[in-house]
């Protein structure tokens, strides 16, 4: 028994968006699968008034101050 083992041609981004009704709808990163990750405790120290600044910010917005953080690191860090 023989079997094929080339590669498959890669889909266009047209291709891609495309299918399943998908046109028009924005790509984005985030909408890939989320992987497990372990959460673990960190300890960091703020001026008592960007700490303010912060928890006013992600309240406003509907994320927690670590939440926030998170993701404010993850922006900082691919820029």
């Amino acid at each position: 028994m023989r079997f094929d083992l080339a590669r498959p041609t890669p889909s266009t981004l047209e291709a891609i968006m495309a299918d399943r009704g998908q046109s028009g709808r924005r790509r984005d990163p985030d909408d890939a699968p989320v992987q497990s990750v372990k959460t673990v405790r960190g300890n960091v120290t703020f001026p008592e008034d960007v700490l303010s600044q912060i928890d006013a910010y992600a309240e406003r917005e509907g994320f927690t101050r670590s939440g926030f953080l998170a993701q404010a690191a993850k922006k900082a860090m691919v820029a």
